[in-house]
């Protein structure tokens, strides 16, 4: 399943550079990226995504996930907090899938 991801993040690539203003595209590489755990690409795009729109609850929910998985729990407890400002619900279920992941620090971000 992972290569089928990749091929589709790849073809993904395609449609930005054709288009690299295109939110969607590059949010679905940002959760692909994730998916496969290749967290530094996910931050990557996260960080890019909330560049041009800060409070987008997804990017917030990938940026923090991401984080996590580096290893970067002061970075991801911030994309947290905002999430939990903009999103409580969003927050609240990313929260629970980093806990459910076993992701070092998941338990140290506060419940929403």
């Amino acid at each position: 399943i992972a290569e089928v991801v990749i091929k589709y993040a790849q073809e993904r690539s395609t449609t930005l550079a054709l288009a690299p203003q295109a939110l969607d595209a590059q949010l679905y590489l940002a959760q692909a990226y994730l998916g496969i755990r290749d967290a530094a690409k996910a931050r990557a795009y996260a960080e890019t995504i909330l560049a041009r729109q800060p409070e987008l609850p997804v990017a917030l929910g990938i940026a923090t996930l991401a984080n996590l998985m580096t290893g970067d729990s002061q970075r991801a407890a911030l994309a947290f907090a905002r999430l939990r400002t903009k999103d409580p619900k969003t927050a609240s279920n990313i929260r629970a899938q980093a806990v459910a992941a076993g992701l070092p620090g998941a338990t140290a971000l506060p419940s929403p």
